[in-house]
């Protein structure tokens, strides 16, 4: 899989994006942000896209890549990195209810979000069963996903087919 590209995957549509890359590449302490204690078991291109971007996002702003700042608080971002879980804790019946919403988001990690068709992102799933998987959900029940990639790469080759026409993924459609 070649380097993570949003000019490459964007492609034809690359002016309906807004690409910011950083001036120099950051660092990930995870000493400075217990966020990231795991991160070296994340996926390369995952780490790569956070160290080198700044922001990606398209030009109507329903749709965007999560960043480093996002996950270190220091986006202008309207929505949380953990937007979704958070809503689905502020909507909980019991304790119960907001345990299992807990379990659920402590083995995902967002990394796009759409407000195109609703709310909706994918995520990594870090579960131990699914370790690097895609998977999407949308609202109303946003811990209902469907497992749509293997890994982040295969995720960035379908949504490069998908944008370049060459390929076509509903799912895509609803965060797109």
């Amino acid at each position: 899989m070649e380097q993570f590209s949003p000019e490459n995957i964007l492609g034809s549509k690359g002016s309906e994006w807004t690409i910011d890359k950083r001036k120099k590449a950051r660092d990930i302490n995870a000493e400075a942000n217990p966020i990231y204690r795991n991160i070296h078991k994340l996926p390369n291109n995952f780490i790569e896209y956070l160290k080198a971007y700044e922001s990606i996002h398209n030009s109507a702003d329903t749709a965007w890549f999560l960043m480093l700042e996002d996950y270190c608080g220091e986006s202008d971002s309207a929505f949380a990195w953990n937007e979704f879980q958070i809503q689905s804790l502020d909507s909980a019946l019991d304790e119960a209810d907001k345990e299992k919403i807990r379990n659920f988001w402590n083995y995902k990690l967002p990394f796009f979000m759409s407000v195109k068709s609703g709310y909706a992102y994918a995520a990594l799933d870090l579960s131990e069963s699914s370790f690097g998987a895609v998977v999407i959900g949308q609202e109303p029940e946003y811990e209902l996903v469907e497992k749509i990639a293997d890994s982040f790469d295969d995720f960035l080759l379908m949504l490069k087919a998908h944008i370049s026409g060459t390929g076509e993924f509903e799912f895509l459609d609803i965060l797109l």
